[in-house]
């Protein structure tokens, strides 16, 4: 999936194509986020949420922000509603940003 994500980001920036971009980083983020879940999950530790996963956390929180801009700028400067797509996966990555 890393591969994936260096070709989205890479693709986004050569060809232009800022919602690829954001879409990648979406995608990259949810694979991150179970990995670090699945990898924490021992219900019998107790233990401070280490600081990669505040990190992850907050880029994520960041990026979820920025998708959901990106879709309402398309919406409402550009009449192009495509811009709900952003919406909605910004949306979701901040529903599951606040539920971690």
């Amino acid at each position: 999936m890393s591969m994936v994500f260096v070709t989205a980001i890479y693709m986004s920036i050569a060809h232009n194509i800022p919602f690829l971009f954001m879409v990648g980083i979406f995608s990259y983020q949810m694979v991150v986020t179970g990995r670090r879940t699945v990898y924490n999950k021992n219900p019998s530790e107790s233990k401070p949420i280490a600081k990669l996963d505040q990190f992850i956390l907050i880029a994520s929180l960041i990026s979820d922000f920025v998708l959901v801009t990106f879709g309402l700028y398309r919406i409402f400067m550009l009449n192009d509603f495509f811009g709900a797509v952003a919406i909605v996966f910004g949306a979701i990555g901040l529903q599951l940003v606040y539920t971690s």
